[in-house]
């Protein structure tokens, strides 16, 4: 799964309009809340929708979200 990680501590704004100038569908999202669940939030940045998956299922997902 191609990746990349944003080069600095921004605002979440402007990482995602980085993310969609570079045609970045699909956002990963793993702040304390996600970290302490175990999980990440994925965003698709064309319609918004967030799914939250458990971190040992991630990349078996991303092709399916």
């Amino acid at each position: 799964i191609p990746t990349e990680l944003y080069p600095a501590p921004d605002r979440l704004k402007k990482q995602f309009r980085y993310a969609d100038r570079k045609g970045i569908a699909l956002v990963a999202l793993a702040g304390p809340d996600e970290r302490a669940a175990g999980s990440v939030k994925v965003k698709r940045l064309e319609t918004g929708q967030e799914t939250i998956v458990p971190e040992a299922e991630l990349a078996a997902r991303i092709p399916s979200l």
